[in-house]
């Protein structure tokens, strides 16, 4: 079983702008708190912070890189992760636990000092999108 790792460029003309840089995220239901997106030798890094703690994630670019996150549980759980500019502010990731048949769209909006990250499941018992996270630059 194979799954092609997110199609894209590997950086963007306003990446340098928004790497590093942390969105505090407006109160919502999943309890993220901050996200940054921040480039990490040859690939980028999306970090998470939520009722758990900071949540790293590699992204792999045209691969995928695993690591453990606890984003929907207090546990976490083996990810693979790939990820990729799809136009200049624009960041796509794709998050698969890849013990399990589950898997998380990422698509990060980066506009001015505000961010939009839309969250799509592949499956659900319910909804497979998930709430929008809005953010402003901390």
């Amino acid at each position: 079983l194979r799954l092609p790792p997110v199609e894209g460029q590997p950086t963007s003309a306003r990446a340098a702008g928004i790497s590093g840089k942390i969105y505090s995220i407006a109160e919502n239901r999943e309890q993220v708190e901050a996200i940054s997106l921040c480039l990490d030798g040859d690939h980028w890094t999306l970090s998470i912070r939520n009722a758990q703690g900071e949540q790293t994630i590699p992204c792999g670019q045209g691969a995928w890189l695993q690591s453990r996150v606890a984003l929907e549980r207090p546990t976490p759980w083996k990810v693979a992760a790939s990820g990729a500019w799809t136009d200049e502010r624009t960041y796509v990731s794709q998050l698969w636990w890849y013990e399990t048949p589950f898997g998380r769209t990422l698509t990060c909006r980066f506009q001015g000092d505000r961010v939009t990250v839309q969250q799509q499941a592949n499956v659900s018992f319910g909804p497979v999108d998930r709430p929008t996270l809005k953010g402003r630059v901390r």
